[in-house]
């Protein structure tokens, strides 16, 4: 690989970790909210589990698995899984652009001998 070849691809790595910044962002707001949602309406499903006289010893797994809170837990690990990628994307393209700078760096230097 050339020095312009080895540019266009620090360019390219550059471009989609700027695309992937805001992204990141994004999805750890929605993995916030997600988290949220899941906890309000579990609180609520105790409550309402308590006032039907429920035992506390099993309140937790009831609530855990009425439908509508078990899609909540799902929508919050989706989230959390989306944030958790979009991180490691990050990490991959930094490392590719330490990379390439690394080799584009060595060949300057022999270039320059």
């Amino acid at each position: 690989m050339d020095g312009t070849e080895l540019m266009q691809q620090i360019e390219h790595y550059t471009g989609l970790l700027n695309k992937a910044v805001p992204e990141f962002k994004k999805r750890g707001i929605e993995t916030a909210r997600t988290e949220k949602d899941y906890r309000i309406a579990l609180r609520s499903e105790f409550l309402r589990l308590k006032a039907e006289g429920e035992k506390v010893t099993i309140m937790s797994d009831l609530a855990r698995g009425k439908e509508d809170i078990a899609e909540l837990k799902m929508q919050r690990d989706i989230a959390d899984t989306l944030y958790k990628s979009a991180q490691e994307a990050i990490n991959i393209y930094k490392k590719n652009i330490d990379t390439l700078m690394a080799i584009y760096k060595a060949e300057w230097a022999r270039a320059k001998q």
